[in-house]
This record gives C-alpha cells, structure tokens and sequence, in this order.
C-alpha cells in the first residue's frame, strides 16, 4: 500500500525504507540505554539515513508508520528469531546485479537443526553467524532459533553474533530483524556484529 501510494517509490524500496527506520529507532541513544543497559555500541556511517523523501509525502509517511507496526506485530507473533521479511524481499531481487539469492527460511532452519548439536552444550562465549552475505539473516535467526530451542535462553546469552554483507541494505535488514526480535521476545544475546 506504501508503494502505491508513494510516488516513485517500489515495494523494494519501501522495505529498505522501513528497514531505515528501523535502523534510525535502534541506534538512538535513549532506546539504545532501555533496551540494552551498560552497552557499548557504535555503527557505520552511513548505517542512520534520514528518510527524506517522506517529508514531501505525509500520506505515504503515516502508511509507513503503520507498515511499521505490522512489521513489529509479524514479529511478536512469530516465535523468536523468525525471518519475517526475507521472502518477501526475495521477490524483489528479481534481475537485480549483485546475483543476490535469499536463503528460503525452511532450508536455514534444516541447517541450524542439523549443526546446532554438534555445538556441545554452551556455557561461555560462542561466535556464530553469516560471514559470507547473509542477505536478510535467514541463516544467522535460524541458528539462534536452534539453539533458543535446543538449549535455551542461558545459552543463548552466550552468544556474539555476526553477520556480514557487501549490500548495507541486506545488513541493515538482518541487523533489524535480529535486534527487534532480541527486543520484542525479550532474549538477550550477548553481542551483534
């Protein structure tokens, strides 16, 4: 509806809108002090954008304001660690000149199932994640959802999470998806790179 009512704007481009968003909410300082105290955090430039073409666009803006609502409501209906987005966003790839291909989210749950027990049991300090694009972090949210599952929140505290892409669009996706889950469920992870 964002993309139809917005002029100039394609459904991919409100998704990285929304993400925006997102991205802008969690690097401020006051939501950064209430949703994890004692942090030490720091972002890229680049990372906070001003969404500037909503300011000439009010309708458009107050239909991303509700997208953003139904994007934190998919969230909290979902169980933790969820990709809620990446399909979606997957279908706009489509042509695109990266070679850009998202994980479908059955096949990076498979993948967390299968790895997940040869982990051991955690107890300290784990590094986990995506190092290689991880797109909208499929395959990052299916690890911690295994292990959330396998072994808990203890565990899961322990873990330092990395995700990484060339495309600052898909590592704000993944950084979203991943904070505002961690938020919405109230699971603490240890770290997120």
């Amino acid at each position: 509806k964002v993309s139809k009512i917005a002029k100039d704007r394609t459904t991919k481009q409100v998704i990285n809108d929304l993400m925006q968003m997102f991205c802008n909410l969690i690097t401020e300082p006051a939501f950064i002090e209430v949703a994890f105290p004692n942090t030490l955090y720091r972002y890229q430039a680049g990372f906070r954008q001003e969404l500037s073409y909503y300011k000439t666009d009010l309708p458009a803006w107050n239909e991303l304001q509700t997208l953003s609502q139904m994007f934190m409501q998919a969230i909290k209906k979902s169980e933790p660690f969820t990709d809620v987005i990446g399909q979606l966003y997957d279908l706009e790839l489509v042509g695109n000149t990266m070679g850009q291909f998202l994980t479908p989210p059955d096949v990076a749950d498979t993948l967390a199932s299968i790895t997940a027990p040869l982990m051991g049991e955690i107890t300290e300090p784990l590094t986990i994640g995506d190092m290689t694009g991880c797109g909208a972090g499929t395959l990052v949210l299916s690890q911690v959802k295994s292990i959330l599952h396998t072994q808990g929140r203890g565990a899961v505290r322990f873990l330092d999470v990395r995700a990484l892409d060339l495309d600052m669009n898909m590592a704000k996706m993944a950084t979203v998806q991943i904070v505002l889950s961690a938020c919405i469920h109230r699971i603490q992870i240890r770290s997120l790179i």
